[in-house]
């Protein structure tokens, strides 16, 4: 395949009334991998707070060249948006186009490329974190076993080639501005009579600090905390002092120290911060794959031989109990 011949569609989302930073993710993996870049966003055209010629502008900083807002009126989202992208690919390839549509790994971009799957009768690569192009179709790069290993995968023949992509993967980077034209669509004919769905209630998460998958400082804590009580003084008060974001492993999530919005790792958030601090964390492989791409990694843990070592650019071997608080009484009087 060959991307001047390449049609790139992507899954884009709507986080707490902006583009969820995934979107910009995709868009720049995009820019690599085809001449034509669209994003598919699903919105209500007559009914929305969401500003999509604003969006358009962004997106033409990352080189995509149409936004489709997509009305999916009170169906199935998923289901119209996957109707409405087959459709766009039924489009390109009777203009001898190669298509290549990629989706986020969240509850929207699964939802779309199952249904997708089924319309273009396509296998879909699913949890990849890179894609290029090949000779005859393209290869994406996998973690697996917990990210203890890499594989690469291959699809070729008939597109369109269908990913769902790992967010965090990329780092999204700007391009020169693009003219990103906009088409405001209505997918409601795609969708089967009856097919409907309601909205019964939202609710987003509340935090103190700043979202832990946008954070550029992230403390997380782990059993050697030894108890919820010091959850809530170290890492809590430590992330009060530097405007951090607060994250947990996967062990305190399941003894219920703190909620699952908090758990880093493979089944949780993928995290990717200037500065990463692990707090008591011995570093199984399910946790290490949902941090070990952070910038900086500060690890403190009274085993020398922790796993979290391995991924610590600065390891503190001591008492996380003894660490901490020294550490936020330095800050405070730093400040002061």
């Amino acid at each position: 395949m060959e991307a001047q011949n390449i049609d790139v569609i992507f899954v884009g989302e709507i986080s707490n009334g902006a583009l969820a930073s995934h979107t910009f993710e995709i868009a720049s993996l995009a820019r690599k991998l085809g001449s034509s870049i669209k994003c598919v966003l699903s919105v209500s055209n007559s009914n929305s707070t969401f500003d999509v010629d604003a969006a358009s502008v962004q997106l033409g900083e990352y080189g995509v060249n149409e936004l489709h807002g997509v009305d999916c009126g009170k169906g199935l989202c998923g289901y119209g948006l996957a109707g409405y992208i087959n459709r766009m690919c039924e489009s390109a390839q009777s203009n001898s186009k190669d298509v290549i549509v990629v989706g986020p790994a969240s509850y929207l971009g699964r939802d779309v490329l199952a249904h997708l799957s089924v319309f273009a009768d396509r296998n879909v690569l699913a949890n990849a974190i890179d894609i290029d192009l090949d000779s005859d179709g393209i290869v994406t790069t996998h973690m697996i076993f917990g990210g203890s290993k890499v594989l690469k995968a291959k699809s070729s023949g008939t597109s369109p080639q269908l990913v769902i992509l790992r967010p965090k993967s990329i780092s999204a980077q700007a391009d020169s501005a693009t003219q990103c034209s906009v088409v405001r669509a209505q997918a409601g004919d795609l969708i089967e009579a009856g097919a409907s769905s309601e909205i019964i209630n939202s609710e987003i998460t509340q935090s103190d600090g700043p979202a832990l998958d946008e954070a550029t400082i992230v403390i997380s804590g782990g059993r050697g905390l030894g108890s919820q009580e010091n959850y809530e003084k170290l890492i809590v008060g430590c992330a009060n002092e530097l405007g951090a974001a607060t994250g947990a492993s996967r062990a305190i999530v399941d003894a219920g120290w703190v909620p699952y919005s908090k758990q880093v790792g493979q089944t949780g958030k993928t995290v990717k911060p200037q500065v990463y601090i692990a707090c008591g964390i011995s570093g199984a492989t399910q946790h290490l794959v949902g941090m070990k791409g952070s910038k900086n990694i500060i690890a403190i843990n009274t085993d020398d031989q922790a796993p979290i070592f391995s991924v610590a650019d600065l390891g503190i071997v001591a008492d996380v109990n003894v660490v901490m608080p020294e550490l936020i009484e330095k800050l405070k009087n730093l400040k002061s």
